[in-house]
């Protein structure tokens, strides 16, 4: 796989897990000190992280999510990377009717480790 193509599977990897409620698959995706910024807070290291993916899971019981994500801009300079990747967010809870919740974009920044990409920034931004 080229580096572009392993930014675009770390990407869909990223929201899959998201979608799945799998906050420890999403949260090891993050390289050990990199920085998470929802609209909730700042949150830096792969354990803070963890931990505020988890308890936002752990208050929307029966919340489901479902990610469209397109139109990757990506940019590659030897070590580190960056994209911004549109998305559309959508929720249900239970067995209620999607609805588009948020319309947006990742800003993400990414580094190349032990061999492989990792997320060192991951700032979504509604749009």
């Amino acid at each position: 796989m080229t580096d572009e193509e392993e930014i675009r599977h770390l990407l869909a990897k990223y929201v899959q897990c998201a979608d799945g409620g799998d906050a420890r698959g999403r949260s090891d995706l993050f390289v050990e000190d990199a920085i998470y910024l929802p609209s909730s807070g700042r949150y830096v290291g792969r354990a803070a992280i963890y931990q505020a993916i988890a308890d936002r899971l752990a208050a929307q019981p029966g919340r489901s999510t479902k990610h469209t994500c397109a139109n990757s801009l990506i940019t590659i300079d030897g070590e580190t990377a960056e994209a911004a990747t549109d998305f559309v967010l959508y929720t249900r809870h239970g067995e209620a009717p999607w609805e588009i919740n948020q319309v947006g974009r990742y800003f993400d920044r990414f580094v190349r480790r032990e061999g492989r990409w990792w997320y060192a920034v991951n700032r979504p931004v509604p749009l």
